[in-house]
């Protein structure tokens, strides 16, 4: 590399620029990992074809590992998962089509475990850019039933967008009706269950209330599985002092105990928030629909979420869950997200 030309990186992305305002700084951020994507997928295809063809041996190497070591500022490890990302490119050009026009590559590594011909990929292409990034790396990690999954996601794709009208209705019409707040008509409230809460949900495409809603801003997932229940102990017979069955029944009838209120079985101690879906030991029980309002302890009417997306996303009012039909509706700022 010539002295004169300074940093490295003035040939890749051009000389510095400092950023006007904010937006200005997010335009060059987005500009700068866009190139350093496209440098990892072509990078990614260079080292799988190194390896593939042996390439290392012309340069005095007998290992594609010791080639990395010596000649490559980066290890094994990275150069191995560079190597897959390239294989996944190679193997399937819709996917290296889609990654040259901006899709992550984290999503096309996740696409080559999940389609194993090139019509599979095609069609999970159609879905895989509106499902979360980490639900999309799970269903990888687990791949079978793959081919249900991706029917299951193309039929929720078809009703999505009405789901998402319903959900939005639903809540501005309860926000409309409703003149006290969560917290009994204080004027702080709760943010999201006053009349003035900011709008969540998607723009729509065009002018009018009428106009549709932006497509591209609905994402989709499905429900994960429930986890497995233990095993029922093996049938036992117990024998008791005799009047202690008439004793317990009293008791029960004198004191009848609390219904147990609690995440439901789905929820695992995983946060519902498709965008988080982290695991805590401290689980948060969210009504969907306040109690103060008319809401019950009922399962249905309960959403697991983990602090973070409580305190702040619900309480702060920058999330909102909606129940419509058997899907629930996470309606963000400018986006939803719909799983069923």
């Amino acid at each position: 590399m010539p002295d004169a030309l300074g940093d490295q990186a003035t040939p890749v992305v051009g000389p510095w620029k400092e950023p006007r305002d904010l937006d200005h700084a997010l335009q060059i951020a987005d500009r700068l990992m866009a190139i350093r994507q496209r440098r990892r997928a072509v990078l990614g295809r260079l080292l799988d074809q190194i390896k593939d063809c042996w390439l290392f041996l012309d340069w005095g190497h007998d290992r594609f590992d010791d080639f990395v070591r010596a000649e490559l500022d980066m290890s094994v490890r990275t150069a191995q998962r560079l190597r897959k990302e390239g294989r996944t490119l190679l193997w399937f050009p819709q996917i290296a089509a889609a990654v040259d026009r901006g899709l992550a590559l984290a999503r096309a590594a996740a696409l080559g475990r999940l389609a194993d011909t090139v019509a599979q990929a095609r069609q999970w292409l159609a879905v895989a850019d509106r499902v979360p990034l980490g639900d999309l790396k799970r269903m990888a990690a687990d791949p079978s039933g793959a081919h249900h999954k991706r029917r299951a996601l193309q039929r929720l794709a078809d009703d999505a967008p009405d789901l998402v009208e319903r959900a939005i209705a639903q809540r501005q019409a309860r926000l409309d009706a409703l003149a006290a707040t969560e917290t009994g008509g204080s004027p702080t409230g709760l943010a999201g269950w006053t009349p003035d809460a900011r709008r969540l949900g998607p723009s729509r495409v065009g002018d009018g209330p009428d106009a549709p809603l932006d497509p591209s801003a609905i994402g989709l997932t499905l429900r994960p599985d429930a986890p497995p229940r233990p095993a029922e102990p093996a049938e036992r017979h117990i024998i008791v002092p005799a009047g202690l069955l008439d004793a317990a029944r009293w008791l029960l009838d004198r004191f009848p105990p609390q219904p147990r209120r609690g995440p439901r079985q789905r929820a695992d101690h995983t946060c519902e928030n498709p965008e988080c879906r982290r695991r805590t030991i401290k689980i948060h029980v969210h009504h969907i629909m306040p109690r103060s309002l008319g809401g019950s302890d009922d399962p249905d009417n309960l959403c697991c979420l983990c602090p973070s997306c409580h305190l702040r996303l619900v309480h702060g009012g920058f999330m909102a869950i909606e129940r419509i039909d058997d899907a629930d509706v996470f309606l963000y700022p400018g986006r939803a997200v719909v799983v069923r």
